[in-house]
Formats: structure tokens, C-alpha cells, sequence
């Protein structure tokens, strides 16, 4: 009897451990570990890669998104690689491109004759970014 009173206080130590001591354990070590001050002097050059295949609706949206981040504009690239879009979206992404030419950062678009998929058209991109870091993204997501 009193081995299944230990085992069943063992057990319910277990439980409660797992789903309460635990993750308040690990909050606690990671409001400790904290930086107090952040640096903020690291700013590697990105390459912002938005492959297209039909993305008409939402494109012209999505790169005014990436246009107005709040990164220092002459630190990224944005680059549209489209896979063979049979809408507009190549034209859409003309157009921004030119109402946006005078400002940073650099918008560029980049063509696939034919559509050979995501994958593809990523690393088509990828060929020609300039970024120490590639950042993928798809045409209808936004970024905060």
C-alpha cells in the first residue's frame, strides 16, 4: 500500500513538474539571461526574395510592405522573381518598380521563361541576390 502511495506522489510530481515547474523554470532562467542593452550595429545586407507565379491581386501590395520596413533602406534588396505568370503580374511589378525608382531600397524583377516551381524560382533568385542574408517570402504574407 504504501509503495502505491509513493509511486502515485511520484507520478503526480512528475505531471505537475512537466506542465508547471518546468516552463516556469525555464521563464524565469530566460528573463535572467536577458540582455539589458541591445546592439543594434549589426546590419548585414539582406536579399528579400519574393517568388511570383500569378500574383496579381496581391503583389503591388505586398512589395509597398517591403518598401516601407523599418530597416535602413540602403542595407536590403528586394528581388520578384516571377516563374511565367500568365495575369499581369509582371506589369504590376513594373509599374512599382518605377514608382519607386528614385528611392532605396534597390527593387528589382527577374523573369523565368517557363514555370518550373517554387523551388526553382527561389533559386533563380538566389543566383542573383547581392545579401549576406536571402530572405524568402511569399507575394500574399506581410510583414509587421
Amino acid at each position: 500500500m504504501t509503495i502505491t502511495i509513493i509511486l502515485l506522489y511520484l507520478l503526480s510530481f512528475a505531471i505537475i513538474w512537466q506542465f508547471a515547474g518546468y516552463p516556469s523554470l525555464m521563464a524565469i532562467v530566460a528573463l535572467k539571461a536577458k540582455p539589458k542593452d541591445k546592439d543594434y550595429s549589426f546590419q548585414p545586407f539582406v536579399s528579400v526574395i519574393v517568388p511570383t507565379y500569378n500574383e496579381a491581386k496581391v503583389i503591388a501590395k505586398r512589395m509597398k510592405n517591403l518598401v516601407e520596413l523599418d530597416y535602413p533602406e540602403d542595407n536590403y534588396e528586394i528581388i520578384v522573381v516571377d516563374s511565367g505568370s500568365t495575369d499581369n503580374t509582371t506589369e504590376i511589378v513594373e509599374e512599382t518598380i518605377k514608382k519607386y525608382e528614385k528611392s532605396e531600397p534597390n527593387l528589382r524583377l527577374i523573369k523565368e521563361e517557363e514555370r518550373k516551381g517554387k523551388a526553382s524560382a527561389i533559386n533563380f533568385g538566389k543566383k542573383r541576390a547581392k545579401g549576406d542574408i536571402v530572405l524568402i517570402t511569399d507575394a500574399n504574407s506581410i510583414i509587421f
